[in-house]
């Protein structure tokens, strides 16, 4: 069960959006996404493709598989 990710990511990563072209390998929804540089704690959702983090954004995206944390 997941209750909590903590991502360090860029501004421009977190203000980023998903253009709605891209699916992502996996789509974690909900998530409380902290990161401590920019002082972010909230809820968003996260695009992974491969092994990486490609998008934090509030957004919905599409996925092949999707994951959403109990809570």
């Amino acid at each position: 069960m997941i209750r909590a990710i903590s991502v360090a990511a860029s501004m421009a990563l977190l203000a980023g959006a998903a253009s709605g072209q891209e699916e992502y390998d996996l789509v974690i929804v909900g998530a409380r996404v902290v990161d401590p540089e920019t002082m972010l704690d909230q809820v968003r959702n996260i695009g992974i493709t491969g092994n990486e983090i490609a998008i934090v954004t509030r957004d919905a995206s599409p996925a092949r598989m999707r994951l959403t944390p109990a809570g």
